[in-house]
């Protein structure tokens, strides 16, 4: 279990210090950290915040902007998931932002995708073109004279960053595991000592209405009993995330 607060995500650093950045996008942690800066005029105390606090603080100011803008949305995920968040696009997920489509990508999968503007966001400051903050700003404003966004309520595949089409709850599970026993299938296939064309992993974002339902739990009953699975399912508690202490929790 990972609980990190606003203060203490330097735990984050310190569980991670020995991973490579080996993420074909590492080169935009940079231009994050220049987005994010954007959207926070940091007191003194918060400009001793180690990198990751500050990640996280400025994070979830983005989505309590995106939420004034538009005057509403789904922001108690989103602001609750802002420290995972961080831990996996800086540390863990290998992508390309110049590249979306690369083939041995690591894919997420926002199971809850009522929070989309998680994903939306997290997209636009990691670098990838098509997420610009006009797109950001278009997820709740009303589609009038033929204005169009790919912030839509809910992630579609056609979108760059994003994998699946979630809706219903419970649906990305079951995709994740679908992509899961793919990524499996073609390492088994093509994969020889030491020379592993495919190397794809899945992360997948649940919350507790999908686990409630059946085309989820059904999905997970299907997962190979695999020491060398290549799904990992995070739980995201909306219990767990506090604003008196700014805590806020996920489960792997």
């Amino acid at each position: 279990m990972l609980v990190h607060d606003i203060n203490g995500v330097n735990g984050l650093n310190s569980s991670h210090e020995n991973l490579p950045h080996t993420s074909p996008g590492s080169h935009t942690q940079s231009h994050a950290v220049e987005v994010m800066k954007e959207h926070i005029d940091a007191p003194q105390q918060v400009a001793e915040m180690t990198d990751d606090a500050y990640a996280v603080l400025c994070f979830r100011n983005l989505i309590y902007d995106i939420c004034m803008h538009n005057g509403g949305g789904h922001a108690g995920s989103a602001v609750g998931m802002a420290a995972i968040g961080v831990a996996l696009w800086k540390y863990i997920l290998r992508f390309n932002p110049t590249d979306p489509e690369w083939f041995d990508r690591d894919r997420f999968v926002l199971s809850n995708g009522h929070a989309s503007m998680f994903l939306y966001a997290m997209n636009h400051v990691v670098g990838y073109d098509a997420w610009t903050m006009d797109e950001l700003k278009g997820y709740g404003d009303a589609k009038l004279n033929g204005y169009k966004t790919i912030a839509h309520a809910h992630p579609e595949i056609e979108v760059p960053g994003v994998e699946v089409t979630t809706g219903p709850l419970g649906q990305g599970i079951a995709n994740a595991v679908g992509l899961a026993i793919a990524s499996k299938n073609l390492g088994a296939t093509f994969n020889r000592p030491n020379h592993e064309v495919i190397q794809s992993r899945i992360y997948c974002m649940t919350g507790d209405g999908c686990l409630m339902e059946g085309v989820a739990l059904e999905g997970i009953c299907k997962i190979p009993l695999s020491r060398r699975h290549v799904l990992t399912r995070i739980f995201s508690d909306i219990f767990g995330w506090s604003p008196g202490t700014g805590q806020s929790r996920a489960t792997i």
